[in-house]
């Protein structure tokens, strides 16, 4: 039933053991902070690669405007975004999931964290408050604009991390503003969540990724 947690048996992720090490991914949580068109596919994505606990945060309900775009269906319009996502999460099993149906402000982070909000003023606010905390090893910051999406990893722990993804945060009003009606796309967003789940998948396994990439959906270039 929607909404019931069903444990998984570690033997149904046979096909990616070699790849994503279920005893890594169990152990693992992740915070996503926002659950729209980027967040929402992330999350369902890191369910299916067997993630142990997925934090997730979204002060916004679902609105019609939303299902074309995120993993939302018709049947959850109106609810809170997150309490409607962990219903979805919760049929597949595996994941335990916490939903905290409001804006994340300042709540401790621990491990790998998200950014999958849609404005750059809320970008700034967040890291302000995520970038002091010593439990936060990992910070994965996830943008889309028409077809061109963004992925931006920082690790505050180290300088120069820090100072590359900070040159790249700057106020709202100096970000390219798409039409209302370009703002998002599903195989945008489900690309962009893919991409930033396998950075999740490199960064908990210790491998190298690029700490910067920018995806031009429209010609399938990765840049």
């Amino acid at each position: 039933m929607d909404g019931d947690n069903v444990s998984l048996p570690a033997t149904c992720y046979v096909r990616q053991q070699d790849v994503l090490p279920v005893e890594v991914m169990s152990k693992a949580r992740v915070t996503i902070i926002g659950v729209g068109a980027i967040g929402s596919m992330l999350a369902v994505t890191l369910a299916k690669m067997g993630i142990g606990t997925l934090v997730i945060y979204d002060g916004d309900t679902v609105e019609p405007h939303n299902l074309p775009n995120q993993w939302y269906r018709p049947c959850d319009l109106g609810k809170p975004k997150v309490e409607a996502l962990k219903g979805i999460l919760d049929a597949f099993g595996s994941s335990q999931v916490e939903a905290y149906p409001r804006n994340y402000t300042a709540q401790p982070l621990d491990g790998l964290a998200v950014c999958a909000v849609d404005s750059m003023d809320v970008r700034m606010r967040l890291w302000k408050a995520a970038k002091p905390m010593k439990n936060l090893t990992t910070w994965i910051d996830g943008r889309m604009g028409a077809e061109v999406g963004r992925i931006l990893v920082a690790d505050p722990r180290d300088i120069s991390s820090v100072q590359a993804y900070e040159a790249e945060l700057y106020p709202s009003r100096e970000a390219l503003q798409a039409p209302c009606t370009a703002k998002a796309t599903m195989y945008c967003a489900s690309g962009l969540a893919a991409l930033m789940a396998a950075k999740v998948g490199k960064v908990l396994l210790r491998r190298p990724y690029r700490r910067q990439l920018t995806i031009d959906f429209r010609n399938a270039l990765l840049v």
